[in-house]
């Protein structure tokens, strides 16, 4: 597919870096919940490992009352346990398997009570080079129940693909008010997100390439709330906030966002590439 930035700009490479993976219309992720990376992870697991600097914090959590000091606007980056998890093949499966042998999943578990994963999915990076890992790299997201059988957390695992590799990049506890807290990752389904293209756009979306979930390093202009110029619902900006590209029969790009809207590709808020 062929990623943008302020206009649209068709490629032959694609906007993410490969293949595929119920709705909350106009709820932006991580109201109530609470961001834990690496260093909690280590405290609570005993370890020693030196820490090092985050490859990018989950700034997509912007509501509620953050419980940790770290990771969130405004808030030194979280140091991260730089510790690699090896996953045998691009798959929920793989992905699963991995995550539950993760040091981070064995401290959350028993920290907060948590038991079972729910389907991994992956979510892609747009290709817009940031020389941040956090941005350039897919992730596997994935929230897990606690012993009531609610959904009590959502783990984001960046995925080194060249090297078949997983880390922790965040853990966001889910309080049990959270309406989350009752559904799987992630919470407006594709059929919900395909449903909406040809109300909104007139067009049908194509059946030759199955919708993504994406996400994108965001412009920091649209992270002030209290901006009347740049102001900005339709998530994307994390990947445990992500949106759905969707090509439709007209050969176009459309994003579909957490509020439900259709986006183009040149409305996305990006931040500047690169070099």
């Amino acid at each position: 597919m062929r990623r943008t930035d302020k206009r649209v700009v068709r490629s032959s490479r694609p906007i993410w870096s490969s293949a595929s993976a119920g709705p909350i219309a106009g709820i932006s992720f991580a109201v109530a919940v609470v961001v834990v990376v690496a260093v909690t992870l280590m405290a609570l697991a005993g370890g020693t490992r030196n820490a090092s600097a985050a490859s990018g914090p989950p700034q997509g959590v912007r509501h509620g009352k953050p419980l940790a000091g770290c990771g969130l606007q405004g808030q030194p980056t979280c140091p991260i346990d730089p510790g690699w998890v090896s996953i045998s093949a691009e798959s929920p499966a793989a992905a699963a398997h991995a995550i539950a042998h993760s040091p981070a999943f064995a401290a959350m578990q028993t920290h907060y009570g948590l038991t079972t994963l729910d389907t991994p999915v992956l979510v892609h990076a747009i290709n817009r080079h940031t020389n941040v890992e956090y941005y350039d790299d897919d992730h596997w997201v994935v929230s897990v129940r606690d012993k009531a059988g609610a959904e009590g957390g959502i783990f984001d695992f960046v995925y080194d693909r060249p090297h078949q590799r997983i880390r922790i990049s965040a853990f966001a506890r889910l309080t049990p008010g959270d309406p989350r807290s009752h559904q799987a990752f992630p919470y407006i389904s594709a059929s919900t997100a395909v449903a909406r293209l040809q109300p909104v756009r007139g067009v049908a979306a194509a059946t030759t390439r199955q919708p993504e979930l994406m996400f994108f390093p965001i412009d920091p202009r649209w992270r002030d709330p209290s901006s009347p110029k740049h102001s900005w619902s339709g998530g994307g900006d994390s990947p445990m906030d992500p949106m759905w590209h969707i090509i439709g029969v007209d050969g176009h790009d459309y994003f579909v966002g957490i509020d439900l809207q259709v986006y183009d590709p040149f409305a996305l808020p990006l931040a500047p590439a690169q070099p």
